[in-house]
């Protein structure tokens, strides 16, 4: 839900984003949750481990950036191990990839520096939640009953206070929707 809720949030706000949106895939670790590819190229570069070195990469990779060679890096000079690795998705965010290429993300052939993880990218228009979103004017009622077991993914469309939610909804006409006044209520 919260991936398919960004999504939506492009679609109503594309003039915020680049053309193309790239996702960053975690890429292949072991059961002991050590990197191959990190063993392999960053160890080289960082004094620490894969498990520490991810930590800090969640407050930001520039870090990485600045130490990581300005050149090539040729993959047959890497262990083996980390060769095997490359463009391969963790098995706990193989059902982001599927939501993100379900949506019309494609695999670039480029990894990231980090952990070898693949790279998935698509110009916005192409986004599926991006090109079948509409734009509906919404009526409150709390009387009308629901045409449409669907259920559908509404946005407030707000840029500083974006709210997102999952709900069966009513449709007025071809342009209005009803909405409780609950629903109405939480998504402002």
């Amino acid at each position: 839900l919260l991936s398919k809720a960004r999504l939506l949030f492009l679609a109503a706000h594309p003039n915020k984003f680049s053309e193309n949106i790239l996702a960053e895939m975690r890429g292949y670790s072991d059961t002991e949750g050590q990197s191959p590819f990190w063993e392999g190229l960053g160890r080289h570069f960082f004094s620490v481990d894969y498990e520490t070195a991810d930590q800090q990469v969640s407050q930001g990779k520039s870090f990485i950036a600045e130490l990581m060679p300005r050149h090539p890096i040729y993959v047959n000079l890497l262990p083996e191990a980390a060769q095997a690795c490359i463009g391969n998705t963790h098995k706990t965010t193989l059902a982001a990839r599927k939501i993100l290429e379900s949506e019309g993300f494609r695999y670039t052939g480029y990894i990231d520096i980090f952990d070898g993880g693949p790279l998935l990218e698509t110009p916005i228009e192409n986004i599926r939640a991006v090109r079948e979103s509409a734009l509906y004017s919404v009526k409150i009622s709390d009387n009308k009953t629901v045409e449409d077991a669907q259920k559908w993914l509404i946005a407030n469309n707000q840029f500083t206070t974006y709210r997102c939610g999952l709900s069966a909804l009513s449709f007025a006409s071809p342009t209005e929707v009803y909405l409780t006044a609950e629903l109405a209520h939480s998504l402002e």
